[in-house]
């Protein structure tokens, strides 16, 4: 009956306007398959592996400041690098290798290989120099053969700074240093891995990640490039 209706609380009305209305500082947002995958998404974007893509090119290539080394060889006779030698029991003999002095590279990219002249070998791998020398001596020497090799590198570096026992520059060669390897060249971490997080700065881009989520994801441990800065935070 009417009279035993209770009359307090919100009416029916009430109610049905209230859900329209927003309520201060609350949103309410549906939550379906499109969010899910917008969620993923975002996770991905703070990975290591997907801002700096590892690649199989890891060919050191040389710049200015590296010390190189040229080794030319000929066949016999060698008519330019050559020298007669008088061997006793041997008779006069030919030495047909010839090591240049070590050169370090200048700073418009080129050494001096005699005979065949300014060579440029900044940006280019020892396979590509070597390549370069034995085209510019054929017609010179006889059937000449070149090894180039470094003999210190002082371009291609990573910088490892923050939490570590020790702050190194640490040179990178044609292995393909990774991530990983540039914590243990640091002497490793002051603290445990579990409260350590690696920060990876390559060409004004930075990220960072969880210790232990990098190593307990090997796609985590990327490929270190020239130029790079590992800081590790606590």
């Amino acid at each position: 009956m009417p009279g035993w209706l209770p009359s307090s609380g919100a009416s029916r009305e009430q109610v049905q306007a209230a859900e329209t209305e927003r309520i201060k500082g609350i949103q309410l947002v549906d939550v379906d398959d499109a969010l899910a995958r917008k969620l993923a998404d975002a996770k991905k974007l703070g990975r290591l592996a997907d801002i700096f893509p590892s690649t199989s090119d890891n060919n050191y290539v040389i710049g200015p400041g590296d010390v190189i080394e040229v080794t030319v060889w000929e066949a016999p006779p060698a008519l330019l690098f050559g020298a007669v030698v008088i061997d006793p029991q041997a008779g006069p003999t030919t030495t047909r290798a010839v090591t240049l002095p070590a050169q370090m590279v200048m700073a418009d990219g080129t050494i001096t290989v005699p005979f065949a002249g300014r060579v440029k070998v900044q940006g280019r791998t020892t396979q590509e120099i070597e390549a370069d020398v034995v085209k510019r001596l054929s017609g010179k020497a006889n059937q000449p053969q070149v090894l180039v090799r470094v003999v210190k590198n002082n371009t291609s570096n990573v910088t490892v700074v923050g939490e570590v026992n020790q702050a190194t520059l640490m040179p990178l060669t044609p292995k393909g240093e990774r991530l990983l390897d540039a914590l243990a060249a640091g002497g490793g971490v002051r603290h445990p891995v579990s409260r350590m997080a690696i920060q990876l700065t390559r060409d004004n881009v930075t990220v960072t990640m969880p210790l232990d989520a990098i190593i307990r994801d090997p796609k985590q441990n990327i490929m270190l490039k020239p130029g790079d800065v590992v800081t590790a935070l606590f």
